[in-house]
């Protein structure tokens, strides 16, 4: 038997859909692999703004990757949040 079945991955909301719900203005969907390192969104994001995730897998693929990504927010003076893994920087 799959580890996922046919109808519960059909059942599961698409990732902008659930974005959408959790308020976000502006999508932006890339294809890129997580470690690279050069995304367009991330040069996109400006002060005071926020880069939501639908889980931190799909933007980092190690801890590392995910400071190094964080520290680029900050440095921006904007934001971080996952909606799957319940992070929300803006917050702490």
């Amino acid at each position: 038997m799959p580890a996922t079945s046919p109808k519960i991955t059909a059942s599961l909301p698409q990732p902008q859909a659930l974005m959408k719900f959790a308020g976000c203005a502006e999508i932006h969907e890339e294809q890129a692999p997580g470690g690279n390192s050069t995304r367009q969104a991330l040069a996109q994001i400006g002060k005071g703004d926020t880069l939501v995730a639908v889980c931190i897998d799909r933007l980092a693929r190690s801890l590392l990757h995910l400071f190094e990504v964080v520290e680029r927010l900050d440095n921006k003076d904007a934001f971080f949040g996952s909606l799957k893994d319940l992070i929300d920087k803006a917050s702490l």
